[in-house]
C-alpha cells in the first residue's frame, strides 16, 4: 500500500470517528439519562434503555417493558454496520427481541455512510409499543369493561320462586289499587251529578242518550244500505256491457268466417275451372262430355 493510500485511509477514518461523535451527542440529547457511553473512545461504545412512549396509558408504566440495546461502532461506522445486541430488562421476552432484531436488520442491510442508529432505536421502540403495549392496553381495556359490567350486575336481585311470588303478589297489588282508586273516583262523579239532578232528570238523560245513539245507528245503516244498492247497480251496468261487447266480437268473428268460406269456396270451382281447361288443351277433346 502507497504512502497515499494510507493517508487516504487514515482521512477516512477520522472522518468516520467525526460521524460517530456527532451522531452520540445527538442520540444523547435526545435519549439524556437513557443513554450511558460505556467506551467514551474509537470505537465508541454505549447503551440505550428503549422505553415506549406511554403516556396515553395509565394503566401501563414506562418501567414495566424495557429493552436494553447496546451498541458498539465499527471502524468503518457508518460505511458498514455497527455490532448491536439487545438484552431484555422487563417483561421482553428472547422470542420478541428474535422479532425486533429481524426489523433492525433489514435498516442495517440499507445502511449508506449515513447515520441509522436513531431509526434502529426508534424501530425497535415503535414495536414494543404497537406488539405489547397495545395488547396490554386493550387487556385492560377489557378487565375495565368486565369490571363496570360486573358492577351493574352486583345490582340485579337474583330470581328465585320466592322473589318472584314476592314481585307478584306487589304487582297484583298495585293493579288493584289503581283499579278502585278509579272506582272509587267514578262513584264520587256519580254522586255529585246525582246531587245536582233528579232521579227523574237522570233516566230522561239516559234515554235521550241511548235515543241519540240508536239514531246515529239507523243514518249508518241507512247509509250502509244506500252504498250497497248503489255498487250493485254499478255491477249490473257492467256485466250488461261486458255482455253486449261479447256479442258484438261474437257477431264479427261469425262474419270473418263467412267471408272465409266464401272465398274457399270460389278458390275451388276456379282451380276446377283450370283443370277441365288443361285437359282439353291437351288432346282437343274434351273427355268430359257425357
Amino acid at each position: 500500500m502507497s504512502s497515499g493510500q494510507v493517508v487516504q485511509n487514515q482521512d477516512k477514518q477520522l472522518n468516520f470517528i467525526e460521524i460517530q461523535q456527532e451522531e452520540l451527542q445527538v442520540l444523547e440529547s435526545i435519549y439524556l439519562h437513557d443513554l450511558k457511553i460505556l467506551k467514551s473512545s474509537p470505537p465508541f461504545k454505549f447503551e440505550v434503555i428503549c422505553k415506549p412512549f406511554l403516556s396515553s396509558y395509565d394503566d401501563v408504566s414506562d418501567a414495566q417493558y424495557n429493552l436494553r440495546i447496546i451498541i458498539e461502532f465499527t471502524k468503518y461506522y457508518p460505511e458498514k454496520a455497527p455490532i448491536i445486541e439487545m438484552e431484555p430488562i422487563t417483561n421482553i421476552s428472547q422470542n420478541d427481541i428474535a422479532l425486533i432484531e429481524q426489523k433492525v436488520s433489514k435498516i442495517l442491510e440499507q445502511i449508506n455512510e449515513s447515520p441509522i442508529l436513531y431509526e434502529v432505536i426508534e424501530t425497535a421502540r415503535s414495536w414494543i409499543h404497537y406488539n405489547l403495549i397495545d395488547m396490554v392496553a386493550d387487556e385492560a381495556a377489557k378487565k375495565e369493561e368486565e369490571k363496570t359490567k360486573r358492577k351493574v350486575y352486583d345490582t340485579y336481585t337474583p330470581v328465585t320462586e320466592e322473589t318472584f311470588k314476592i314481585w307478584k303478589e306487589k304487582f297484583e297489588k298495585e293493579i288493584q289499587d289503581k283499579k278502585d282508586q278509579e272506582n272509587k273516583h267514578r262513584q264520587k262523579e256519580i254522586d255529585e251529578f246525582l246531587k245536582k239532578t233528579t232521579g227523574e232528570d237522570y233516566f230522561k238523560q239516559l234515554q235521550q242518550k241511548e235515543n241519540q245513539e240508536k239514531g246515529d245507528l239507523e243514518e249508518v245503516s241507512e247509509s250502509e244500505d244506500e252504498e250497497e244498492e248503489e255498487y250493485y247497480r254499478q255491477r249490473k251496468e257492467q256485466l250488461r256491457k261486458e255482455q253486449e261487447e261479447a256479442e258484438r266480437q261474437n257477431l264479427e268473428q261469425q262474419k270473418v268466417n263467412q267471408e272465409i268460406n266464401q272465398d274457399s269456396h270460389k278458390q275451388a270451382e276456379e282451380e276446377q275451372e283450370e283443370e277441365k281447361e288443361e285437359e282439353v288443351d291437351s288432346d282437343g277433346i274434351d273427355w268430359n262430355i257425357e
